[in-house]
């Protein structure tokens, strides 16, 4: 449902102004206006690295991330088990600053609502282009694999394999978890094998057929 704030519709951001303007303390509100306000982010800066990006596209684009953060924390702290809260700021990282770590806000996010996706959406912290680090994947996955409530058999490894699938990581921690998908029926890695052939059809389309 919180899918229909992520837009740059004008009609949807005065919606949400006047909601947020009304209940300034609300959780849905502040957490829909930190959707639209993430996606009208990224419309404006583009999703290139920073030497590829215009200097006032990336200006005003962390502007309005930092927007977007205020108000998804606010709506994380008052209510850290809503998941479109903690994702948001945990999305948002990449181009805001959070008041405080990514680990510390995962811990938080993950001991009021264990779930998958919270934890994917961490993942973000694992890519280099980001400033982050593949080994941070690691890290999340051996502290919060166990505690997931809604994937069943969610161990270290599948976690681990899932995650890179998500965040799309590359080098040495790619080449191992494509082999490892290979050796796996797990359930819960079905979106990573949609990924991993629509790779290899990418790579060689005649192995996909016509």
């Amino acid at each position: 449902l919180v899918k229909v704030f992520e837009t740059t519709d004008p009609r949807m951001r005065h919606t949400l102004e006047a909601w947020n303007e009304a209940m300034p303390d609300s959780v849905y509100a502040n957490s829909a206006i930190a959707k639209m306000l993430s996606k009208s982010g990224w419309s404006m800066r583009g999703e290139e690295f920073v030497r590829r990006t215009w200097p006032e596209a990336l200006r005003r684009g962390k502007a309005l991330h930092g927007r977007a953060m205020d108000h998804a924390w606010q709506a994380f702290e008052a209510a850290p088990d809503y998941v479109p809260a903690s994702d948001s700021v945990l999305s948002l990282s990449l181009n805001a600053r959070p008041p405080h770590s990514l680990d510390q806000i995962l811990d938080r996010a993950m001991t009021a609502n264990p779930n998958r996706e919270t934890l994917m959406r961490a993942m973000a912290g694992a890519l280099p282009n980001w400033g982050g680090d593949p080994d941070f994947a690691i890290q999340i996955c051996e502290t919060h694999a166990s505690k997931v409530s809604d994937v069943g058999d969610y161990s270290v490894e599948t976690c681990l394999i899932d995650g890179v699938f998500f965040a799309n990581l590359r080098g040495p921690i790619r080449k191992w978890a494509e082999g490892k998908l290979l050796d796996t029926t797990s359930p819960a890695l079905e979106s990573a094998r949609r990924k991993a052939e629509l790779i290899i059809c990418s790579r060689n389309p005649t192995a996909c057929g016509p």
